[in-house]
């Protein structure tokens, strides 16, 4: 898969995540959109809380992954730019 390719399927899924935890967020009271429970506890508010944190941490790793992506794709095109430059020197 090209990174182009790539970057705009990491894009949907960081837009889908982020949806999904806007979702979530509008369940779990204010106080908690930070802070989680005990481990111990065995409720609704526990269970979304951890997948509050799970979608979380999928933001973070497309974040990452978006950055990188964008840095292979700007390399490419750079690389595609001055292949063209030289081919028409």
């Amino acid at each position: 898969m090209k990174p182009l390719d790539q970057l705009a399927l990491v894009e949907h899924l960081a837009k889908d995540v982020e949806y999904k935890l806007e979702n979530l967020l509008s369940i779990i009271p204010a106080k908690y959109h930070t802070t989680s429970l005990e481990s111990e506890a065995r409720c609704e508010l526990s269970y979304n809380t951890g997948r509050r944190d799970m979608l979380v941490s999928f933001q973070k790793l497309f974040e990452h992954m978006d950055a990188q992506l964008t840095a292979e794709a700007d390399d490419m095109l750079k690389d595609m730019y001055e292949q063209s430059l030289e081919d028409t020197a």
